[in-house]
């Protein structure tokens, strides 16, 4: 209709200043992985009084600490897709109830194989939020602010490893273990509340899947109410794609970079799970400035990689992750330089991979980046897995770890080829020129 006023919901966020409510949709995504994050550290400090409650053995407990990854990869894989499908939104909600009822569960297990089944099903709930709130991180921020914000929200991990860290061995001290899986379980369900009262589903999502004008409207009132006039007709700058699929992140283009994006990723998180487990015994010390450099080094990386690019930020941090990982080996008896070494190889490796993520949510278009964010955290959750049981084969051959962590810092030598060919790539003419050495327009 001639006169109809006709606003750009992508147009709209990537150029006005952020309101309060994203801001507090940023903050509630960022709380759900600050979740993820303190539980990481929950299974290993209760590991002993579970062994002595269920009585079993310490060493058998080795499956329980690998099936919340599983899950997670489960989670990440599984659920991106359904995200892209039914919303980022409801999803979130979801996962962050599996993770809350099965941690709830974990207090209750009477056995060893009841204990492995509800560490699995909270890690799907774990890995399942990932896409999800990475993906409404994103697609509620500014353009030029994303890379930065996703950058700090995946920041929130290792934060919550640390704060999980102290308040977890606060909790067990005075209350018992069981009280740290019902804190954890609890909390979980007061956000996923949050989460369905604070947080809406994604507008340019809505747009992508022509939902009523209705539903968008009230979204863009919420943030920017100036704009939300009767009679407006809103639009979005977004790829439309027939169906969802994991094959859309290989048509477009996209094969070689979402290729790449895996193998670093892969690599990345492997090589980061291998420097946690293989910490100095009973040095928490040294745990905690693995968790100080990490969020650090994912608090930089959507900073860094807006200044400097891929080129100048993530290839040099594998590549001196790598060195310091090769070093950790040699200063595991000395816990000065460990804290030291440590701290570097969380921050450093941490940066390079966080640096895939933002990279990842800025090249998938809306129709599919839950797909592509959860699909390569899934293959990352997966080194996680991988990386520790190529250690282990190396200590049943008689390898020291030094030589052990060798080895594994050939991990993110590999990130940063895959890096250094991403950047190559997407600096090619088919992508166009950027400063970055990636095409944040890709994503609109």
């Amino acid at each position: 209709m001639a006169g109809t006023p006709i606003v750009n919901i992508t147009d709209l966020i990537d150029q006005r200043r952020m309101s309060g409510w994203q801001i507090a949709i940023v903050l509630v995504c960022g709380l759900v992985n600050l979740l993820d994050g303190m539980d990481s550290q929950s299974i290993g400090i209760a590991a002993p009084l579970i062994a002595n409650t269920l009585g079993l053995k310490m060493a058998s407990l080795g499956p329980v600490f690998s099936a919340a990854l599983f899950g997670a990869a489960v989670g990440a894989l599984g659920f991106g897709p359904v995200a892209d499908r039914v919303g980022r939104r409801m999803m979130l909600a979801i996962s962050a109830v599996i993770f809350g009822v099965f941690t709830l569960m974990t207090a209750q297990a009477q056995d060893y194989n009841t204990l492995l089944a509800y560490r699995f099903l909270a890690g799907i709930g774990l890995g399942g939020a990932t896409p999800c709130f990475i993906t409404l991180t994103s697609e509620y921020t500014p353009r030029h602010l994303r890379a930065t914000f996703v950058g700090m929200l995946w920041a929130c991990y290792p934060l919550g490893g640390m704060i999980g860290g102290f308040l977890n061995a606060w909790i067990l001290n005075h209350f018992g273990w069981h009280m740290m899986f019902w804190v954890g379980g609890i909390v979980p369900l007061f956000v996923a509340l949050i989460v369905l009262l604070v947080v809406p589903e994604s507008a340019r999502f809505l747009m992508a899947r022509d939902a009523p004008v209705e539903r968008v409207a009230r979204i863009v009132s919420r943030m920017f109410p100036d704009v939300a006039q009767p009679g407006v007709r809103y639009t979005a700058t977004e790829e439309h794609i027939a169906g969802i699929s994991v094959l859309h992140l290989f048509t477009e283009g996209r094969a070689t970079s979402t290729s790449l994006i895996w193998v670093a990723q892969f690599v990345g998180f492997g090589a980061l799970a291998v420097a946690v487990l293989w910490a100095p015994a009973d040095a928490s010390i040294v745990v905690g400035f693995m968790g100080l450099g990490g969020f650090i080094g994912n608090s930089a990386s959507g900073k860094l990689l807006d200044r400097v690019g891929i080129l100048a930020g993530a290839v040099p941090a594998l590549l001196i992750g790598a060195a310091c990982l090769a070093a950790f080996g040699y200063f595991a008896s000395n816990m000065a330089l460990a804290s030291i070494t440590a701290a570097l190889v969380n921050g450093l490796i941490g940066l390079g991979v966080t640096t895939t993520i933002v990279i990842c949510s800025a090249i998938y278009p809306t129709a599919i980046r839950s797909t592509g964010v959860g699909w390569a955290m899934g293959l990352g959750r997966t080194g996680q897995i991988f990386a520790p049981l190529v250690t282990g084969l190396t200590i049943g051959w008689g390898w020291t770890p030094v030589q052990m962590m060798a080895l594994m810092a050939l991990a993110p030598l590999v990130g940063a080829l895959a890096m250094l060919v991403l950047y190559l790539h997407l600096r090619g003419p088919a992508a166009g020129r950027s400063a970055l050495g990636w095409r944040p327009e890709a994503a609109e």
